[in-house]
C-alpha cells in the first residue's frame, strides 16, 4: 500500500474490488433475485434487490461510469460497456422501488444481524435510506429528504456492522493498520 500512499496506482490495483462488486456481489445477488422469483418469495426478492443496490449504487457512486445493462451477461458481453453513472443510478432508484414494493405487507421470518432484528420493515427502512442517498448524489435534494424520513429509524433497523475487541470481531481496516 506504500505505492497508494503517493498515488503511485495502476488499474490492476483495483481488480480485487471489481471482482467482489461484479463476481462476487452482484452475480450472486442476481441469482437469489432468480430464485425468489421462481419460488414466489417477493421478501426474498426484495431483500435481493437491495444488495445489488447497494452494490450497483455504491460502484456508480465510486467510479462515476460503470457497466450495468451489460453486465452479468459474460458470453455476449465479455467487455460490457459502461453505462452513464446518471443512468445506472436511477437504475438503482428504479431497482429499490421494486424492492420496497416487494417487502410490502406480508410478514415473514425475521433476519439477524449482529443481535438486531432485520424483518420486512427494517428492510423497508434500508431501501428508503439508500434511496435518499442516491438521490443526494444526483443533487435532488428534495427527492433525498422525503426517502431520508421514510428512511432508517433506530440502529436496530441499520445494516451497521458490529465491532468490538474480541477476536473476529475487530474493524478490519482497523486490523490492518
Amino acid at each position: 500500500y506504500e505505492l497508494l500512499q503517493i498515488y503511485g496506482t495502476t488499474a490492476s490495483d483495483y481488480d480485487d474490488d471489481w471482482d467482489d462488486i461484479y463476481t462476487n456481489g452482484l452475480a450472486q445477488a442476481k441469482l437469489a433475485e432468480d430464485g425468489a422469483v421462481e419460488i414466489e418469495n417477493p421478501i426474498l426478492e426484495g431483500v435481493a434487490q437491495i444488495q445489488q443496490a447497494i452494490l450497483l449504487g455504491e460502484a456508480a457512486a465510486l467510479w462515476g461510469d460503470v457497466p450495468n445493462t451489460e453486465a452479468l451477461d459474460n458470453v455476449t458481453y465479455p467487455n460490457p460497456n459502461y453505462d452513464n453513472q446518471l443512468e445506472v443510478l436511477s437504475y438503482v432508484q428504479n431497482l429499490l422501488t421494486k424492492a420496497i414494493s416487494n417487502l410490502g405487507g406480508v410478514k415473514v421470518s425475521d433476519f439477524y444481524n449482529n443481535g438486531y432484528v432485520l424483518n420486512e420493515a427494517t428492510w423497508k427502512e434500508v431501501a428508503h435510506s439508500l434511496k435518499a442517498r442516491y438521490y443526494m448524489i444526483v443533487k435532488n435534494y428534495p427527492m433525498a429528504l422525503l426517502e431520508a424520513k421514510m428512511g432508517v429509524s433506530s440502529p436496530e433497523a441499520s445494516l451497521m456492522a458490529f465491532h468490538s475487541n474480541a477476536e473476529g470481531s475487530k474493524n478490519l481496516y482497523y486490523q490492518f493498520q
